[in-house]
């Protein structure tokens, strides 16, 4: 049990009459019913009190003889749970995260050292085509990649990675992801390399034409 505070000042808590838990008054009638009977009980509600930093209850406790709930005639509510509740372990909850966002961060996983590391540019429907199949290995959602759309996987890959841009392409060709360390010389032969790729090299690009990229979309 962690170490449990000495400097907290008594309470004047009255357990023989309140739940030493909740603190609502106890019936009367059937004391066995409601009184504590184990010397343990206190040794395990410190321990949850202090794992809670429930200064109240430590306070509580500290006002009992000898740490003696028994002594103390203390009481409870057995048929609510008091105990059972208070010293239960408290649940961390994982954040839930959507399934469209782990899928986006497995592809990103993919794609990263190539788009940091490399400059590659991708094209966004090809992206696009590999969430789907991400998506339907996933899960049993057959529509979850078919409704999904390249605007969104473009937030969705800011998020992983804020220094990206996406180049627009001519004749309602999709667009194509790299990365903003590029230079705009190098973006234009990648590009063009893409779209014809027998049709133009680096030496077709200006030499002076070498910028980094910082357009974001």
């Amino acid at each position: 049990m962690d170490e449990i505070p000495r400097k907290i000042p008594r309470s004047l808590f009255d357990f023989k009459q309140n739940c030493f838990i909740c603190g609502d008054k106890c019936s009367d009638k059937h004391r066995s019913k409601w009184s504590v009977e184990t010397m343990e009980m206190y040794t395990k509600v410190m321990t949850a009190a202090v794992a809670k930093q429930d200064y109240t209850m430590i306070t509580r406790l500290n006002g009992t003889p000898n740490q003696d709930l028994v002594a103390a005639e203390a009481k409870y509510h057995r048929q609510k749970g008091c105990i059972r509740i208070y010293t239960r372990p408290n649940k961390v909850t994982e954040p839930v995260i959507p399934v469209h966002q782990q899928i986006s961060h497995i592809l990103w996983e993919e794609i990263k050292d190539e788009v940091i590391a490399n400059k590659q540019l991708y094209d966004m429907s090809e992206l696009l085509r590999r969430f789907c199949e991400i998506a339907k290995d996933m899960t049993d959602d057959s529509d979850l990649g078919l409704s999904y759309t390249k605007q969104k996987l473009k937030r969705q890959l800011m998020n992983e990675c804020g220094d990206l841009s996406f180049i627009p392409q001519r004749g309602g060709r999709p667009e194509l992801l790299c990365s903003n360390a590029i230079t705009i010389g190098e973006a234009l032969v990648k590009a063009h390399q893409i779209s014809s790729p027998d049709q133009m090299d680096a030496a077709d690009i200006d030499d002076t034409d070498t910028q980094p990229m910082l357009t974001r979309h």
